[in-house]
């Protein structure tokens, strides 16, 4: 068993860090890091790497604040400026990935690229991004899970409850590791990881949320008893099998 502890900040003299927005930030250093390595190995223009990196970072930015507070609407309906105090925390991942993933979008065609090459060399970097954003999630435990009696369970309150930060932990590291080692594979085309991503990390996804708590005041909102990131997650497996499809086929009818 995992005993309580929160880490939310320390302080450097004057100066306090919260813990989890500097893994955060660190989060998109790594992921602009790594993707900048596989758009050299792809020949991309590397010119372009910073402008798109602050593109997706601001539709992330935008995007997951905005996924949270629709999930939390309850929260914000009456205090609309609190919307925009983004420090007090309150981010959701999918939000920052599909708005992100438009910005993204939107820049790549303002700039005549072809967008699948760079999606995988994005989604080849996002899942350590990811990693490292759910390691300040488990520093102040915001996702606790269901009460358990399993010897990983985190004590909380006098009870031990899933720590599904640690689960995402798990996922988002061993996709990372599935996506490089097969991203120089001479069967992966453009577009294939992409469609990996899609497929793993929305079953992924999907699983962990079956482990989230329902009785506790954070708990996540249930929409027939699915967490919204849930059916954002089928969605994602469905677009993820549809373009493995797509693939497949183009891949027969290219022989």
């Amino acid at each position: 068993m995992i005993p309580w502890f929160q880490f939310e900040s320390f302080s450097i003299g004057p100066l306090t860090i919260q813990a989890w927005g500097l893994l955060v930030s660190l989060a998109f250093l790594a992921g602009i890091l790594i993707t900048l390595q596989e758009v050299k190995r792809k020949g991309l223009s590397q010119n372009l790497i910073l402008d798109l990196a602050i593109w997706i970072m601001v539709g992330a930015l935008i995007g997951s604040r905005l996924f949270y507070v629709l999930n939390e609407w309850g929260q914000y309906r009456d205090n609309w400026l609190d919307i925009f105090k983004i420090w007090q925390g309150g981010m959701a991942l999918y939000g920052g990935v599909f708005l992100g993933s438009l910005f993204a979008w939107i820049f790549l065609r303002k700039k005549g690229q072809t967008f699948w090459p760079w999606a995988d060399a994005v989604l080849v970097a996002l899942p350590l991004s990811m990693f490292i954003g759910r390691i300040g999630c488990f520093l102040i435990h915001d996702h606790l899970g269901k009460i358990t009696t399993v010897p990983w369970g985190i004590e909380y309150l006098g009870q031990v409850r899933h720590e599904t930060a640690l689960y995402s932990l798990l996922l988002t590291l061993s996709l990372f590791l599935f996506l490089w080692l097969i991203r120089k594979r001479h069967f992966v085309r453009p577009g294939l990881i992409t469609a990996f991503f899609m497929v793993y990390y929305g079953l992924g996804r999907f699983i962990i949320d079956l482990f989230r708590a329902q009785d506790l005041a954070q708990s996540d909102p249930r929409i027939y008893g699915f967490t919204p990131s849930q059916y954002v997650s089928f969605g994602l497996i469905i677009l993820g099998v549809f373009l493995l499809n797509r693939l497949k086929r183009n891949s027969h009818s290219g022989h």
